[in-house]
């Protein structure tokens, strides 16, 4: 049987509808903040998934996102061996 992978929750992000935005402005559709809760190097592989939220008349309100990646196995550097 395949070993399963284990994955780091890296945070979950909403992105509100931004009502000011028009072409004459040029501001982004939505708008959000990442709070980092891991340290993320650079080469690592950042899986996003997203859903759309919407009101009770169907309009798009927002766009919800989890980032994670997977665990990575720690190899031992030379210093790191007990001899």
């Amino acid at each position: 049987m395949p070993k399963k992978s284990k994955w780091i929750d890296l945070g979950k992000v909403r992105l509100n509808l931004n009502e000011e935005s028009n072409e004459a402005n040029r501001q982004p559709h939505f708008r959000g903040i990442l709070p980092a809760q891991q340290k993320i190097e650079e080469g690592d592989e950042i899986y996003l998934a997203g859903w759309i939220n919407k009101n009770e008349n169907d309009k798009i309100t927002g766009l919800y996102f989890t980032l994670s990646m997977p665990e990575k196995s720690k190899v031992k550097k030379d210093d790191d061996l007990p001899f």
